[in-house]
């Protein structure tokens, strides 16, 4: 107790420790340190200078890796490599099911697989590679992955740049001239020292290399990066010299800092999970573009049934084109423009310069057995002239002086920044889309029931017994033959319907015209 009070009373006495004090004796010990490692002959601490034999130690690695430097350039970025490391971990069952899933697998099998099909046979697959990725597979996945990062870095370091310091007559990759190191103030070293440090401590010497190895050489098309036994020897070198501690007592010494640590810095990617996110994202990215391709194939080949050409532009406001700029602003667009193209194309051209003209003749020329077919008809014959006039006034009220155009054209300019004009939009492309798909569907009734009476009338007009009209002798007194007309027009009209079922129902599944 009254000893206590002495070294207190002391410590008062003699006044606060001094910093400057301790940090000397500190670095005192730091060189003694130094001196003891067992590579003190790296550096020379009473001039702080870091010697030639640390530049000897650098050169040793430096022609081991040196020509890995070049190809491996890019290997860090490469999604080969990743996909080289995937597979080193894959059975064959697996590798089955990863060349499955490929996209030109996918679409050599769209050929002759229905789309539907092949999308419940694309997720099962999926699932089962799924599953095979459990989380000990993505662990070692993972972890090889990494390693294999560490070494690129490693192998990429500028110890070019290092190694001139030691020697400025040293030439990048040439190593016929023996290099004749000498010392280095150790300030400039210091920075390089650590970043050493950092990027050699990633090299876990426990890791199977052979593995590793073999993996780039796959990715180098069959050519070793680097020579594995003198790969093997490097990393016992390093494992040597880490274990010393003599760089890290080093930095401490040239930068005046005992208390330094290093913090290492490994890298943490994760390919194995995101390996099954991108496949799971390209299979869907090439069925989407494989169904897209296959719609826009079977709706050329329907347009071109029932126009002669897969390029018709009709309408000019209520179109596809005029949609995009509300739909890169997400919102629906013109969802039936498509549709209303074709139907206004078939009203206002085909339908009055072709099919209407036919079924007038029967109506004024045909001597009817069965008048009510006669009535039904010549009803919907002239329903569709008066939706023509509607078809019309539809498309025109999107124009720029129209009604809805005028308000979507001045909403749009605002509509990024204000929440009341993108419900107004909103509202206005539900109301259009709502009247396109009701004139297209009041069209198409008429249409199909036109459809079918022209097609009874082939029927009847192919029998030995009529039963519907009874001058047929007197109405074939025409150019062309009336059978070639109502076939022609039959077959338009069954492709125009189909057409119009696939673009709004997404279906060819209609009534029989």
């Amino acid at each position: 107790m009254f000893w206590d009070f002495f070294v207190r009373l002391f410590s008062f006495l003699s006044g606060p420790p001094d910093p400057e004090a301790a940090k000397k004796r500190r670095l005192k010990k730091l060189a003694k340190e130094l001196a003891r490692n067992r590579h003190a002959y790296f550096y020379k601490a009473r001039y702080g200078e870091a010697a030639g034999a640390l530049g000897g130690f650098f050169y040793e690695i430096y022609k081991v890796i040196a020509p890995a430097q070049v190809f491996l350039q890019n290997a860090a970025k490469s999604a080969v490599l990743k996909q080289i490391v995937i597979e080193s971990f894959l059975d064959k069952d697996l590798e089955a099911i990863e060349e499955r899933l490929i996209p030109s697998s996918i679409e050599e099998r769209a050929k002759t697989v229905d789309i539907q099909d092949l999308a419940k046979s694309l997720d099962n697959d999926m699932f089962s590679l799924s599953v095979a990725f459990d989380s000990e597979m993505i662990k070692n996945i993972d972890y090889r992955y990494n390693n294999i990062l560490s070494m690129l870095r490693f192998i990429a370091f500028d110890y070019f740049s290092l190694l001139k310091r030691f020697d400025s007559g040293i030439v990048e990759r040439n190593f016929s001239r023996r290099p004749e190191f000498t010392n280095v103030p150790g300030e400039y070293l210091s920075g390089d020292i650590k970043d050493f440090l950092e990027i050699s401590f990633g090299l876990d010497p426990d890791q199977d290399w052979k593995a590793i190895l073999s993996i780039l050489k796959t990715y180098r098309n069959g050519m070793d990066v680097v020579d594995p036994d003198l790969w093997n020897k490097i990393l016992a070198r390093i494992q040597d010299v880490r274990g010393s501690g003599i760089l890290e007592l080093m930095v401490r010494h040239i930068d005046k800092n005992p208390s330094w640590r290093f913090k290492p810095k490994l890298p943490g990617v994760r390919i194995a999970e995101k390996h099954l996110e991108d496949k799971e994202a390209e299979i869907k990215a090439t069925v989407d573009r494989i169904a897209a391709a296959q719609r826009k194939f079977r709706r050329d080949e329907l347009v071109s049934a029932v126009f002669g050409s897969a390029e018709i532009k009709r309408a000019r406001y209520y179109t596809e084109e005029a949609g995009e700029i509300y739909v890169r602003r997400n919102f629906d667009g013109f969802l039936y423009a498509a549709a209303f193209n074709y139907l206004m194309s078939f009203v206002l051209d085909l339908l009055r310069a072709d099919i209407q003209a036919l079924c007038e003749l029967f109506i004024i020329r045909g001597k009817w057995i069965a008048p009510e077919v006669s009535s039904e008809m010549s009803e919907h014959v002239y329903l569709l002239a008066d939706q023509a006039n509607k078809i019309t006034a539809f498309d025109e009220t999107f124009s720029d002086m129209g009604e809805d155009g005028s308000r979507l054209k001045t909403s749009i300019l605002k509509a990024d920044r204000d929440k009341t004009r993108r419900r107004f939009i909103a509202s206005i492309l539900d109301r259009a889309n709502e009247e396109a798909l009701d004139l297209i569907d009041t069209v198409l009734k008429s249409i199909i029931i036109i459809g079918r009476n022209l097609s009874a009338l082939l029927e009847d007009r192919r029998k030995p017994t009529h039963t519907l009209i009874r001058n047929w002798q007197e109405l074939d007194g025409t150019p062309l033959s009336l059978v070639q007309r109502l076939d022609a027009a039959c077959k338009k009209i069954n492709a125009f319907i189909r057409l119009m079922y696939f673009l709004t129902k997404n279906s060819e599944e209609s009534p029989e015209s």
